[in-house]
């Protein structure tokens, strides 16, 4: 399995791929039973929902992958709410992968490595290192 901050980002966006691949599917699905099946209001209806949503949760995953290891650490509540709309919208697999970016464990080396640091007092950076030896 993936540890840490990498392994998080991979999930998201594998999670993120098959959130998009499957809202291709449906929106192709929402073609054809337009113009297949008669007076399939509630059908197409709800086809179009579910593609929209598989959207939205594919690009929510894709921020997702995007954060920071520091942000992934602080901001859990951001996390659950990813993985609760995932599997309110849709798909096994993309649910199960957001499952285990958000369980993940990142740890305080993966946190020094990435050199995150606060531009305004210069926290962490190489040159408030040098000047504390």
């Amino acid at each position: 399995m993936f540890k840490g901050a990498t392994g998080k980002r991979i999930f998201y966006f594998s999670s993120a791929g098959l959130r998009l691949i499957t809202a291709l599917l449906l929106f192709i699905a929402f073609i054809i039973c337009k113009f297949v099946v008669k007076s399939a209001d509630s059908v197409t209806t709800t086809l179009i929902i579910i593609s929209l949503a598989g959207i939205v949760s594919g690009l929510y995953n894709l921020a997702m992958c995007g954060m920071p290891s520091v942000a992934f650490r602080s901001k859990r509540c951001v996390q659950i709410v990813c993985f609760v709309f995932t599997m309110l919208t849709g798909g096994v697999v993309s649910s199960v992968l957001t499952g285990f970016a958000v369980f993940t464990k990142v740890t305080d080396e993966d946190i020094k490595n990435e050199r995150v640091f606060n531009t305004k007092t210069f926290e962490g950076s190489k040159v408030n290192e040098n000047k504390k030896k």
